[in-house]
């Protein structure tokens, strides 16, 4: 069965590629959470625990230190980075989206290679507290509490945006092409990407003021649909969409010269993989539902999500070949996402032998 050679791939892969990066004092902590947490749905934390130990107060104890390991996303994250460029899933050529996402009074930054078929794949996370959080008295004590962590971080969210950018850097070893949302265009987050060579591509809001021909001007009032401009001193290229039906065109800034104006608009449009991806990791397995108080804890548990995806892509590509993101629907509304179609292959695989049992084989 098809399925059967996904799980089976992905098991060579742990045993392969993913087991001899783990210091061998963790291998029994780190399967614990690859059971747990990569291939099931949150239904909770200590749930899913019980699903892997039977004994409550020894499974819930273990899932606990497994959160509090400090040393887990840093491990998941050189491993994760040696499987996608061992396999050229990321090369200094791939289109990495990178944006926030709130999980209820934390904010992940997270990195997505562009698959270009509706869902990006995760290479890359970290976690800090919200700012957006209330300040009143009267506040849930747990939301107080996330508060006074977010008051005691030393950086703000986009300064640890370029820490965690040069993570991303570090672990791959190459900087690859970088696409952000318009919350990402501020001067000093696009200097430093500068600075460090970096090609990338940011929208930029209508009012966000550029040079151009000795003045001063909003984005909006270019009249080029592909204009060189400065932004301080910076010499950049600003790329404008064709109007749209509804709501503004698109305003791309980017040191990249080479790529055509259709090609960058083409690469914005991929952008949107990501926001897609947050929604399936949400929902299909249900970490909406997850309410945790430390930002440690929520990296481990989006580490172990995102080892999963990583292992489920590539396990597909290797079982079924480059096409295998073809469903066969004469309704195209009616395609799953890839993400979605594969995790359903593989609980059909987990829970059929239940119901061989159930239904005595019939």
């Amino acid at each position: 069965m098809l399925s059967g050679q996904i799980l089976a791939q992905m098991g060579l892969l742990v045993q392969m590629s993913v087991l001899p990066e783990i210091p061998k004092l963790w291998h029994k902590q780190f399967l614990f959470g690859y059971k747990a947490i990569s291939l099931k749905p949150i239904t909770s934390l200590n749930a899913n625990a019980r699903s892997v130990i039977p004994v409550r107060n020894t499974a819930e104890s273990t899932m606990t230190r497994t959160l509090h390991n400090e040393g887990l996303p840093a491990i998941l994250a050189v491993t994760v980075a040696k499987l996608v460029t061992r396999a050229s899933l990321v090369t200094p050529a791939s289109l990495v989206n990178c944006d926030h996402s709130d999980f209820d009074g934390l904010v992940a930054f997270v990195c997505a290679v562009q698959t270009g078929k509706g869902r990006a794949v995760p290479v890359y996370a970290n976690v800090g507290y919200s700012g957006k959080l209330p300040a009143h008295n009267e506040a849930p004590a747990r939301k107080q509490k996330l508060r006074r962590h977010y008051s005691q971080q030393d950086l703000s969210l986009y300064e640890q945006t370029m820490v965690d950018l040069e993570a991303l850097h570090c672990h791959l070893g190459f900087w690859p092409r970088l696409v952000f949302d318009r919350g990402f265009g501020g001067e000093p987050l696009i200097r430093s990407l500068m600075e460090h060579g970096a090609i990338f591509y940011v929208r930029m809001k209508a009012g966000n003021l550029v040079e151009f021909g000795g003045s001063k001007l909003k984005v909006s009032e270019l009249s080029g649909n592909d204009t060189m401009i400065r932004l301080k001193d910076m010499d950049l290229r600003l790329v404008r969409s064709d109007d749209p039906e509804t709501g503004e065109p698109w305003y791309i800034l980017t040191p990249d010269l080479n790529t055509s104006r259709e090609q960058i608009i083409r690469i914005y449009y991929y952008r949107f993989e990501i926001e897609e991806s947050f929604k399936d990791v949400k929902h299909v397995r249900d970490l909406d539902k997850l309410q945790v108080d430390l930002a440690l804890s929520l990296k481990v548990v989006l580490w172990f999500v995102m080892l999963g995806i990583v292992l489920l892509y590539l396990s597909a590509m290797k079982a079924m070949g480059k096409n295998w993101f073809e469903q066969k629907t004469t309704h195209p509304k009616k395609r799953l996402s890839w993400y979605r179609w594969l995790h359903e292959l593989l609980e059909w695989l987990i829970w059929q032998p239940l119901f061989e049992v159930v239904v005595g084989g019939v």
